[in-house]
């Protein structure tokens, strides 16, 4: 009787430093990514500006070829868009705002959660050109 009382006392402290530890997380996500390419920052732009050429180089799209991507009428910033559906998951990415040849802002919407918001830069510097992208 004592060993179980002990392991449900153990039990019981596991689940409260749990949640004391989810308390203290972040509610909101933040992810930042910088690479620096050899390309003029006009090309980068233009590239990172039609949602018709990203699927190429997404890592998404490289691992599993079942997302289904459905442009809309328009592609390119400041407007353009496209759906996904992945099994039950239904999304959709879209330019939200634009200022060529230096940024994007973008929206990434789940169905039934907040969307995620996007900003791509593309600086020009001593060693090639600088594209950040940051989710929040």
């Amino acid at each position: 009787m004592k060993v179980f009382r002990a392991i449900l006392y153990l039990l019981l402290l596991l689940a409260i430093a749990y949640l004391i530890w989810m308390f203290f997380l972040p509610s909101r996500l933040f992810v930042q990514e910088r690479i620096t390419v050899q390309v003029a920052p006009q090309e980068v732009y233009e590239e990172l500006a039609d949602f018709s050429h990203w699927e190429p180089w997404s890592p998404w799209a490289m691992r599993d070829t079942s997302v289904n991507y459905t442009y809309l009428e328009a592609t390119t910033a400041p407007e353009g868009a496209y759906q996904f559906q992945y099994g039950e998951l239904v999304g959709q990415h879209a330019f939200t705002a634009s200022s060529a040849p230096d940024s994007l802002r973008t929206s990434l919407s789940f169905r039934g959660l907040q969307p995620g918001l996007g900003l791509w830069t593309v600086e020009s510097s001593d060693t090639g050109t600088v594209v950040q992208w940051e989710l929040q």
